[in-house]
């Protein structure tokens, strides 16, 4: 368990496939298949979309 304490950790809601570039160890984190563009909850798109109150994904 100290160890646990000592060590670096990285909070992340999501997880992108081809945006991860250091091999980490996750404890909680949802694994998306593609790298959709995600806008809400403070998540913004070219100033906007930030105060959608849910995440959701932003179609091209």
């Amino acid at each position: 368990m100290s160890s646990l304490l000592n060590a670096p950790s990285i909070a992340t809601l999501f997880v992108k496939p081809g945006r991860v570039a250091i091999p980490a160890e996750q404890f909680y984190a949802y694994e998306m298949t593609n790298d959709d563009l995600l806008v809400g909850y403070g998540l913004p798109w070219e100033h906007k979309y930030r105060n959608i109150p849910y995440v959701s994904r932003l179609k091209r």
